[in-house]
């Protein structure tokens, strides 16, 4: 039977990138968006299967921000705050449907118009205690 060698390189690299995200991580874990979607994509659901979900059920009192983003639109603001509200949303709703009790997700609809160069997305850090 062949022998897979995986080189150590690749071995570290991949436990550091697909790691967990801890509650001291002071770099959000970012699921990116196309266009106007609010749905989860089957690799989104997959990040936040195995780089959230396992550190919310490790400590139950970790809580987390869920921080929805939209481009500016110049039909005002309302447009770019729900888009960014239901992204948010639909996160949180994956989140619930793994046990997690809603009371633990901090909903952050940041609407458009925030400097940054990729406004579609949502961005997940665990909040202080």
């Amino acid at each position: 039977m062949p022998k897979i060698i995986v080189p150590l390189f690749f071995t570290i690299t991949f436990l550091l990138i697909f790691s967990p995200l801890r509650a001291d991580d002071s770099k959000p874990l970012t699921l990116r968006y196309d266009g106007e979607s609010t749905v989860l994509s089957t690799e989104q659901a997959g990040m936040l299967d195995n780089l959230i979900l396992p550190s919310l059920q490790k400590d139950a009192s970790s809580r987390l921000e869920i921080r929805g983003f939209a481009p500016a639109d110049v039909r005002g603001q309302s447009t770019p705050r729900r888009l960014s509200l239901s992204r948010a949303l639909a996160v949180a709703e994956h989140l619930k449907k793994a046990g997690i009790e809603d009371n633990r997700l901090l909903i952050f609809p940041m609407g458009g118009g925030v400097p940054d160069e990729t406004e579609n997305k949502v961005e997940l850090r665990f909040s202080a205690k």
